[in-house]
């Protein structure tokens, strides 16, 4: 459903750049005409997007531009952790982080190999990023060092929430979720009653996709 309604507003920002969706829904046309999977807000106004190499930003939630990441592959989540705060991950494990609102990107070790699906933050210090193969890192200074956790199954992680410093749930294939509630010391997996595979979680008032 997300991939039908991101093409109706690709078609109709290009083709109708007037056109308005449902009371209450404007058609925002990008920056770039690239494909995109992955936005967060901080606020009302603050928030940045990313796909494929790369990422845009907005200070007003309607205005978007388009920021040097200089990176080139596709980025699959991004976690929008103050208005100038930014971490986003992808391909061959790669990691970029913002502290200047996106003027700069800085490009952090992660998984070196395997992709990063996913990403969120409690704050500017204390984080996860998942992936393929059952891929968990963990950060608590900002990102400049990540450890790899055992999430204790081998499928493919599509989203992340981290709840607080403690508590984080990830998800993905075949309807597999984990969870922590020590720092991702221990991972448990949980039962959810389902075969299909999981591309979203959200806590209350944040969504990370």
């Amino acid at each position: 459903m997300k991939k039908i309604i991101a093409v109706i507003a690709f078609v109709s920002s290009v083709l109708l750049p007037n056109a308005k969706a449902q009371t209450g829904w404007n058609i925002v046309a990008p920056p770039v005409m690239w494909h995109f999977y992955s936005v967060d807000f901080v606020d009302a106004n603050h928030g940045f997007a990313c796909g494929q190499s790369t990422i845009i930003g907005t200070s007003n939630g309607k205005d978007w531009k388009e920021l040097p990441c200089n990176f080139n592959n596709k980025l699959y989540s991004i976690s929008a952790i103050t208005p100038t705060c930014a971490v986003a991950v992808g391909r061959d494990g790669g990691i970029l982080r913002t502290t200047d609102a996106g003027a700069s990107w800085q490009v952090q070790t992660g998984a070196r190999v395997n992709p990063l699906k996913a990403v969120s933050f409690v704050d500017t210090l204390t984080g996860w990023a998942s992936g393929w193969y059952g891929m968990i890192l963990h950060t608590t200074d900002g990102g400049a060092n990540w450890i790899k956790q055992t999430s204790g199954t081998t499928v493919f992680f599509n989203a992340m929430v981290a709840i607080n410093a403690t508590t984080a749930y990830a998800v993905g294939e075949h309807g597999a979720i984990v969870r922590t509630i020590d720092s991702g010391n221990h991972w448990s997996i949980m039962l959810s009653e389902t075969a299909d595979s999981l591309y979203g979680i959200c806590k209350a008032g944040k969504h990370i996709y």
